[in-house]
């Protein structure tokens, strides 16, 4: 079987009905140029890439769409698939990690190549963060591990909180090795799985 259909069977542990945030994983082999809607033309450089979204009510829908790519063009990522690799997704089920947390706990490690992607609708200075090398997407997600703030006070936003249950991961491909699981997701013991 391969790659990207173990990547997409994956789909299929995220009730059809979640809604909730997501990360997909992105690599660019080749630096390109291309035009992302209103934001114009932009030049990507070649390298690995984290995008953060959001999906009210199909967050199995929106990942196979990036996983796959699409014909019609309406997120911004769709500007950008055709020419770049997903070699994992991440979800997470519900609130408890807006895509806004996620982008900006990741951003510190990378770079912003085109500002507003993704995020034209909140003052987040991009939803995709660009890594030069595999190693600097490796550190990144490390931090995801770490809460984003101290204990809160009552008057407060509570911390982010990667404990919950309800998160799901895609596989790799291309021999992209991700850091452990935060989550502590008991392994797959169905005979059906190979990633």
């Amino acid at each position: 079987m391969n790659p990207c259909t173990n990547l997409c069977r994956t789909l299929n542990t995220i009730p059809s009905a979640q809604g909730g945030t997501y990360l997909v994983v992105l690599w660019l082999r080749t630096a390109c140029q291309a035009t992302v809607g209103r934001l114009g033309t932009i030049r990507f450089p070649r390298g690995y890439y984290t995008y953060a979204g959001s999906a009210k009510g199909g967050l199995t829908a929106r990942l196979h769409r990036h996983v796959h790519g699409a014909p019609t063009r309406h997120w911004h990522l769709d500007y950008l698939r055709p020419q770049a690799r997903v070699l994992a997704w991440y979800a997470f089920a519900g609130n408890h990690y807006p895509e806004c947390a996620l982008a900006q706990t990741l951003l510190p490690w990378g770079h912003v190549v085109c500002r507003h992607f993704g995020a034209s609708d909140c003052s987040c200075p991009s939803h995709l963060v660009y890594y030069p090398h595999r190693a600097d997407v490796m550190q990144a997600f490390q931090q995801l591990a770490v809460p984003m703030a101290p204990a809160p006070t009552a008057s407060e936003r509570q911390p982010v909180d990667l404990t919950q249950p309800a998160c799901w991961y895609g596989g790799t491909r291309a021999g992209f090795p991700l850091v452990q699981p935060v989550w502590r997701k008991p392994p797959c013991t169905s005979r059906k799985c190979t990633d």
